[in-house]
This record gives C-alpha cells, sequence and structure tokens, in this order.
C-alpha cells in the first residue's frame, strides 16, 4: 500500500521554502510549508497520518530543527526527518542522528541531491507504518507480500515467523525472529 507524498518544508526563508516545494511538486511530491519550528509542529498536529517526510533547516526563529525533532519525537511522531542548514551544524547533527534524523543536507545542495534524500525518507516511512500494520495484524499488510508471516504472542514476546519459499525442497525454511516486548 503506498501512503501519500507529502513533505512538510520547515525553513523562516519564504523565497527557498517556494524553490524547493516547486521542485519536488515537478516531481510528483505535495508539499505543505511552515516558517519555524513550532508551527510546524502545529500542522503536523493536524496532518500527522498525511505528511510522509519532514525537512526542516536548522537555524530558524522561535523553535529551531534540533527543537523541533526533540519535539516532534517527543509527542511519538515518528515521521523521518530530513536536515538542511547553511551553517556548520557538527555538534548538533551528531544529536540529530541520534534523534532519528535520517539525513543532513548543507545549504547549496543539489536539488537530486535533496531529491533523493527525501525520497529515501518517504521510503523508510513506507516500511515503518507497513511494520506497525503487519505487527498490528491488519490483514491490508500482506497484500503484494511474496512471504507469508505469521506473528505470534508467546510468553509476552513477539515472534515473527517468515516462512520462505524453497522451489528445490518440499519443506519450506523457516526462521524466526524473537522481539521481547
Amino acid at each position: 500500500m503506498k501512503t501519500k507524498k507529502l513533505v512538510l518544508i520547515i525553513d523562516d526563508e519564504p523565497e527557498l521554502r517556494e524553490l524547493i516545494a516547486e521542485f519536488l511538486e515537478s516531481f510528483g511530491w505535495e508539499t505543505k510549508a511552515a516558517a519555524n519550528g513550532l508551527e510546524a509542529v502545529n500542522i503536523l498536529e493536524s496532518h500527522s497520518n498525511e505528511i510522509s517526510v519532514l525537512l526542516t533547516d536548522f537555524s530558524m526563529p522561535k523553535m529551531n530543527g534540533l527543537e523541533f525533532l526533540k519535539e516532534t519525537r517527543k509527542r511519538a511522531f515518528l515521521n523521518p526527518v530530513v536536515f538542511f542548514s547553511g551553517f556548520g551544524k557538527e555538534e548538533h547533527l551528531g544529536e540529530a542522528m541520534r534523534l532519528g534524523a535520517s539525513d543532513f543536507l548543507e545549504k547549496g545542495f543539489d536539488y537530486y541531491s535533496l531529491l533523493e534524500a527525501v525520497d529515501t525518507a518517504h521510503e523508510k516511512w513506507e516500511k515503518l507504518l507497513k511494520n506497525a500494520r503487519l505487527l498490528s495484524g491488519d490483514p491490508e499488510a500482506f497484500v503484494g507480500t511474496e512471504m507469508s508471516v505469521n506473528a505470534k504472542r508467546k510468553d509476552k514476546s513477539l515472534y515473527l515467523v517468515k516462512v520462505e519459499e524453497d522451489h528445490g525442497d518440499e519443506n519450506p525454511k523457516e526462521s524466526s525472529d524473537n522481539f521481547s516486548s
């Protein structure tokens, strides 16, 4: 199941927001825009299920990009975040990556690098949503898969059993991963 390709562009420079939006829209992306992290949190509150990627500047008034990322994680929004900045923010980059940032681009970036970063973050979002549906037992999550996956609860642990077809053997190969809850 493909998710909507909607990116929230967060930057205090309106011209840059518009340029990025026009470029991404030319490749089929829908866009929303915010001038700072605080405004972006409000948009995310009402559109978190629609937005697949958060694209944010590091340096902004009211709430900068790192504060925005911390706030999204505090509120349990797991949307992938791609950072960009015109200033060396190496001291903040490590913390952003530990909090789950997907990528970082320096301003002056090649727009095709931006597109690649946003597309990669969107793929990450789709996998995250699919895994959530699999774990919830949503039968739609199995549509289009090449393997059968059975989830079983046993002793407060979740076991995922993946059955792979082996055309040269009468018995399928079975592997399982234990994820403690």
